[in-house]
């Protein structure tokens, strides 16, 4: 328990060292925030074709890097993209709730940062209607923007993914990193 609450304090991890580094590829409409208000969600989505099951997370961080909450969830039969964009949805909806208005959302999967931060065409997508359930989501009257994160920076939203996928789990609210992800959270913050 001292280590989840702890980690940001264990030596070599510098003080300027966050996800919010990486460069937004583009914004959306809504409320503008400063940058003290604003949040960083990080997700990520994982197919377990072995399970034939889907996870996704959310890891959300102040604009230090500190832990604010995390969420995860399984999903059933699916494909990665898919996954990808649940994850984007439930780390939305939980930043939503919490009651933020100003968010980075960040992604290790271009794909996912191109179609919820352009208005690329997605008629042709097999699953149009989540990502059109999505952009309803982002059209509140908030901001938020979608950013590329290197899968590399992605480690504990990946292992909290990766964790859902395998184990089935209904929807799971962290208040505080859970221990399997401690060092997930020391690898992205120290490239």
């Amino acid at each position: 328990m001292i280590d989840a609450t702890n980690w940001t304090k264990w030596p070599g991890i510098a003080a300027g060292s966050r996800t919010d580094e990486f460069t937004p590829i583009s914004g959306t409409s809504g409320l503008l925030g400063s940058g003290v208000d604003q949040l960083s969600v990080v997700v990520d989505g994982s197919w377990n074709a072995g399970r034939k099951r889907m996870g996704a997370s959310a890891v959300l961080r102040d604009h230090l890097g500190n832990w604010i909450s995390g969420t995860s969830t399984s999903y059933g039969h699916g494909n990665a993209f898919l996954a990808e964009i649940l994850a984007v949805e439930i780390g939305l909806n939980h930043a939503w709730e919490l009651g933020f208005r100003s968010v980075l959302c960040f992604s290790d999967c271009k794909q996912v940062v191109e179609v919820f931060g352009t208005a690329a065409d997605v008629s042709t997508f097999w699953a149009r209607d989540t990502i059109t359930r999505i952009r309803a989501l982002v059209s509140r009257e908030w901001k938020v923007e979608f950013c590329y994160v290197p899968r590399e920076r992605n480690n504990a939203a990946d292992s909290l993914a990766r964790e859902a996928s395998r184990e089935g789990t209904q929807r799971r609210v962290w208040s505080t990193p859970p221990s399997s992800i401690i060092a997930s959270l020391y690898l992205d913050a120290n490239p």
